[in-house]
């Protein structure tokens, strides 16, 4: 007999042994079509869409210091994006979310 956590909305419960979701970690999740020809899949735990495959990329805690650094000093936005080689809204937002951010300058 399947117990009453099983089952949900009429349906049991699947458990993927081969896959978590990135959000919560459960390993309730379903397939849930395509993207950009990639399968996506829906935690049924927390309603997350996502692709096993998708990674993250990160920039290095120095270039983003760097950034902010020379913006303080009097550089541009679009000038920093391009001696640094990353975009202009990646840096925009490093320095929006900075606590000296645009305020910096300011005083």
């Amino acid at each position: 007999m399947i117990g009453r956590d099983l089952i949900a909305m009429g349906r049991r419960k699947v458990f993927r042994e081969d896959m978590r979701c990135p959000h919560c970690g459960s390993n309730w999740c379903i397939k849930n079509g395509r993207a950009n020809g990639k399968q996506t899949y829906l935690c049924r735990h927390c309603n997350y869409r996502f692709t096993p495959e998708a990674k993250r990329h990160v920039h290095p805690r120095w270039l983003k210091e760097k950034a902010i650094g020379m913006y303080l000093e009097g550089m541009s936005i679009s000038s920093i994006s391009r001696a640094l080689g990353i975009s202009l809204v990646t840096v925009y937002s490093w320095i929006k979310k900075s606590p000296m951010g645009f305020k910096g300058l300011q005083a």
